[in-house]
């Protein structure tokens, strides 16, 4: 790790102790020990709650190895996203994110109500393009617009329960 480090003349104690810039010039040389100890430590608070929180669209906590076994894994449920979509209006394209575990858990507040609770469910997060949008009216249709798409599979079956996006 790379940090800012000024002349022994641009620091206030001589000793490297205070960083401030009196000067304005900047040398840069590797972090090490206590420095290199304090980051390790952040790190590994980070990975042992498992990343940093998720705001709004991010990806929620999933329940992974407490599931039980005979579900759909990770790639299965994004293969049968992927294959119920093909063609349709909406072109599917990168995972932003995937998790499961039973509904409340995994849906971020997404969809609320419209899958039981406590139904375990793989929740996807796509990159997307919806197709043209056509008025009922028969006013012109707007062009594609990109956006974000979320699915909510069943966990055992892949059945499709609830979906919507945002374009």
């Amino acid at each position: 790790m790379l940090q800012p480090e000024t002349s022994p003349d641009d620091r206030r104690d001589g000793h490297g102790e205070d960083r401030e810039l009196l000067r304005g010039r900047i040398r840069w040389r590797v972090l090490s020990g206590t420095g290199l100890a304090i980051l390790a430590a952040i790190l590994l608070v980070v990975i042992a709650l498992g990343g940093l929180a998720h705001v709004g669209g991010g990806s929620p906590a999933s329940a992974g190895s407490n599931l039980p076994t005979g579900g759909l894994t990770r790639d299965q449920a994004v293969a049968k996203v992927r294959e119920d979509f093909a063609g349709s209006e909406v072109t599917i394209g990168q995972l932003i994110w995937a998790a499961s575990g039973p509904f409340a858990g995994v849906s971020n507040g997404l969809l609320a109500g419209a899958v039981k609770p406590t139904r375990l469910v793989w929740a996807l997060r796509f990159d997307a393009l919806s197709g043209p949008i056509c008025p009922p009216d028969g006013a012109a249709c707007l062009s594609s617009r990109p956006g974000v798409f979320t699915i909510f599979l069943d966990y055992y079956t892949g059945e499709s329960l609830a979906s919507g996006g945002s374009y």
